[in-house]
């Protein structure tokens, strides 16, 4: 496919579009024949072409001023930002060429703020890691806040990070609130619900700029240093129903602050009680006083201390060298660990391996766990432990993707982690104190196991080489299920071909977008035995 650069002479150069590598739902994106190190953004329809010429214009003879990283003889970018603009053959504008994100080299920035995520992506669990990629993420925003542009729909799926350098890059340049040269702004068009400052709330996204941005770059920071929790995310205090995360930040539930919010306690994953008191006052003015909101150019200032090595602000654990480090005031990591129970196998009076193990049926499940669950209505009360159970169904609909616990992972005896759910049921067993880890896990996995098979394990283990971590696949009735969220409808097709490839008539696929993730569930089968 022929396509033009735009020129101001009579004179224009074309260029040849090559395979398509990527896109989202406004345009495809090509390699470009010819031209190695860059790509061509073709945007779909007319209207899109129509809203988006004018500020791809402003762009491209405004560039910002950011050079790209240089490591082992390759080029790193850190903007997708417009190069050229591109137009049809009868001077129709069509998109734009701009640098081509090295995705070998870099994941989505989503991906460091788990430690699920790290492991299966090969990501060094170093603390170090982290923080300077909170101090790479404000200094770039920083630099692109000088020249007058804000991102707006800041956030983590939105950001990759180079895991050579914690270097970070930024796609979709062409949704940001766009300074144009002669003054005029050409504004961003969509944000995400619990990236909003509560202030913000009501307000249309092409009214927003730096101080939404001061808002979304605190909670990435947030998320960063304190083991991908959300500061708006915790439990609920004096039998209170849980939330979601957007209604926390409207409700101003910020259960992190110097002051503990009466209404919202903080997860159990937190470490924020060994940041020093300076970086607590920046998170207590960014999520609590809006008028003295930390900027971008703030928090390079906050940062910088710790992100140097040289300046020794952040110190190596004496205890575990590798992965911990602290601020000065003790090491959080160790705190953790001392408070959550560590991965314990299950002992069964007469085990049996995996492939042939079948989970208790929905009807026997009520048995098996009426003992425990009466324990704890006892100790806690009824009204209590409804609230507990009901808040942690709802934490599993944002797990990886809202930072939820640092999990209490028991093994079964062939070495397979439990399931989210059933990890999240051994939490609750533990922090109550009425089980120890080993028999809480025991009991977890009867009561609410599904059938785990050689098919499920393949499927899940297919899915994870693809990035795919968020899908859980379980057989149930005979057939297998696969749910979980996906980033990109790129991600959706190659779910769909992943599960059409294991062989299963189907799959028959439900899906609906929200908060800037696609939720889906997949029904396949029948399932022989």
């Amino acid at each position: 496919m022929k396509i033009f650069v735009r020129s101001s002479g009579t004179r224009r150069k074309s260029i040849e579009l090559g395979d398509r590598i990527g896109g989202g739902g406004a345009g495809d994106v090509y390699k470009i024949k010819g031209r190695a190190g860059q790509v061509a953004k073709i945007y779909r329809t007319r209207p899109t072409r129509k809203a988006y010429e004018k500020k791809i214009e402003a762009m491209a003879v405004a560039p910002v001023s950011l050079p790209p990283l240089e490591k082992a003889n390759r080029i790193l970018h850190q903007l997708a930002w417009p190069l050229e603009v591109l137009e049809g053959r009868q001077g129709d504008f069509q998109g734009f060429s701009m640098p081509e994100i090295d995705f070998k080299a870099a994941l989505s920035l989503e991906r460091l703020l788990q430690k699920r995520s790290r492991a299966k992506s090969g990501i060094p669990e170093a603390y170090r890691h982290r923080v300077v990629a909170a101090f790479n993420v404000a200094a770039l925003v920083a630099r692109l806040h000088k020249q007058g542009h804000h991102i707006v729909d800041l956030k983590p799926v939105n950001m990759l990070f180079y895991r050579e350098t914690m270097q970070l890059a930024l796609v979709d340049c062409d949704g940001f609130s766009i300074l144009g040269s002669d003054g005029s702004r050409h504004p961003a068009k969509q944000f995400t619900p619990e990236y909003i400052a509560p202030e913000f709330v009501k307000t249309k996204p092409s009214d927003l700029g730096e101080e939404q941005d001061r808002f979304s770059l605190a909670v990435i920071v947030f998320r960063l240093l304190n083991n991908g929790l959300h500061p708006y995310q915790g439990s609920p205090i004096g039998g209170a129903s849980a939330s979601t995360l957007a209604e926390n930040v409207v409700s101003g539930l910020y259960a992190y602050g110097l002051t503990p919010d009466s209404r919202l306690a903080p997860a159990l994953a937190t470490i924020h009680t060994s940041f020093p008191r300076g970086l607590r006052e920046s998170f207590d003015r960014a999520f609590g006083r809006p008028r003295t909101r930390p900027s971008a150019a703030d928090w390079v200032g906050i940062l910088r201390p710790y992100a140097d090595s040289g300046r020794g602000g952040l110190q190596v654990c004496s205890r575990n060298s590798e992965d911990h480090a602290h601020f000065g005031e003790g090491c959080g990591w160790c705190d953790l660990e001392a408070r959550v129970a560590r991965p314990v196998k299950v002992r069964r009076s007469s085990p049996a391996s995996s492939s042939t193990r079948a989970a208790p049926s929905r009807r026997s499940a009520p048995t098996a766990a009426a003992v425990p669950l009466a324990g704890l209505v006892r100790a806690r009360g009824k009204r209590w432990f409804l609230a507990a159970l009901f808040a942690g169904a709802l934490s599993l609909a944002w797990a990886e993707r809202e930072g939820e616990l640092s999990r209490v992972q028991p093994a079964t005896d062939s070495g397979f982690l439990l399931s989210e759910i059933e990890e999240r049921c051994v939490e609750m067993n533990v922090d109550a104190g009425k089980m120890a880890a080993g028999a809480a896990a025991d009991y977890c996995y009867r009561y609410y196991s599904d059938h785990r098979t050689p098919m499920t394990r393949q499927v899940e283990r297919l899915l994870g080489v693809r990035g795919l971590d968020d899908i859980s696949v379980r057989q149930s009735g005979g057939r297998l299920r696969a749910s979980g969220s996906l980033a990109s409808r790129e991600d959706y097709t190659v779910l769909k071909d992943i599960l059409n490839a294991v062989g299963l008539s189907g799959p028959a696929c439900e899906r609906v977008r929200r908060s800037g993730r696609i939720h889906v569930r997949c029904d396949m089968g029948p399932v022989d035995g």
